[in-house]
């Protein structure tokens, strides 16, 4: 299957409001919703940034504006929301994307890293439900499009060594996705979650510990360029497959096995059950797991597409 980017303006009239906009995937997805025809909101803590992502923005002749806000407050965020009516309508697009890494053995007791962590990666998040619900409802009902998205992460549903109270957080996030859905989704409002691997942004930089950074610094130099795969190195000695009409992948990638899709070297899978297991940490190739749905719709037969694995599709 080949994924097509979007191109023209298909979101033309829509608001959309993205948090966490001050740098890495929030920022490019302002860039990416404003190309693409939406007057944006982009919420962070640090001005600076958000006044050089409006102005990009506005350079590109896009419409965004920026309200510095930190999620945690939930007043904070209530008033924002006000504020993009005021300013923009109803926003009918909410990509809830703020979020913190901090990474570190659950033995060290870094206790104030845990509350933060619970604090924009949990509360945050419900924060800006809580504040930006009623412009969905309001835009659903009124028969518009009306879409709430939420960025969690491979992590939701690795096991992963030290990452315990973050990925704690984002399957929070993961499962109550499934859960909005059930109730949203009647009303017409469209749920999704994305959960990437690896992406270049500054989210690694917070994390304190030695060895997760080099751990983390490690998986990035592994990520291949835009459309390319990068595989366990246990793969690259396999000869090449033929293509067939039943497997259209490219005659020079490696087969690809449930077993593995999940492990680096070292990791070993349960036959029975067909999880996996590490002797020593168990770490995730660089293949993001993306969900998306069709946010980017604004006429019958509209579709929106991810493409694998290329984080760099947005920008």
């Amino acid at each position: 299957m080949t994924a097509a980017l979007l191109t023209g303006a298909p979101l033309t009239g829509r608001v959309a409001v993205i948090t966490g906009a001050s740098s890495g995937i929030g920022a490019a997805t302002a860039l990416r919703l404003a190309a693409l025809g939406a007057n944006v909101a982009v919420l962070a803590r640090r001005k600076d940034r958000l006044d050089e992502l409006t102005a990009s923005i506005d350079a590109a002749c896009g419409t965004a504006i920026a309200i510095p806000v930190d999620v945690t407050g939930r007043q904070a965020v209530n008033d924002t929301a006000d504020q993009v009516a005021e300013r923009l309508g109803t926003a009918d697009l909410v990509v809830n994307n703020a979020g913190v890494q901090l990474i570190s053995p659950i033995t060290d007791l870094r206790q104030d890293d845990w509350q933060r962590q619970i604090d924009l990666n949990i509360t945050g998040v419900m924060n800006v439900l809580g504040a930006f619900l009623p412009h969905l409802t309001t835009a659903a009902e009124a028969g518009r499009p009306a879409d709430l998205i939420t960025t969690s992460s491979i992590a939701a549903t690795r096991i992963l060594q030290k990452f315990s109270v973050y990925s704690g957080t984002k399957a929070y996030i993961s499962h109550l996705t499934r859960l909005l859905r059930v109730e949203l989704g009647p009303r017409n409002i469209r749920v999704a979650t994305i959960e990437p691997g690896m992406v270049d942004t500054e989210l690694p930089s917070h994390v304190t510990d030695p060895d997760a950074s080099a751990l983390m610094e490690g998986l990035l130099t592994e990520i291949a360029p835009c459309g390319r795969r990068t595989w366990p190195r246990r793969w690259r000695s396999l000869p090449p497959r033929p293509a067939t009409s039943t497997s259209p992948r490219s005659p020079s990638c490696p087969p690809r096995r449930l077993s593995d899709r999940a492990c680096a070297p070292g990791a070993s899978r349960n036959g029975r059950t067909g999880r996996h297991r590490s002797d020593e940490s168990l770490r995730p190739i660089a293949e993001p797991r993306v969900r998306v749905s069709n946010w980017a719709s604004n006429a019958p037969g509209a579709t929106s597409h991810a493409e694998e694995n290329k984080p760099c599709a947005l920008s």
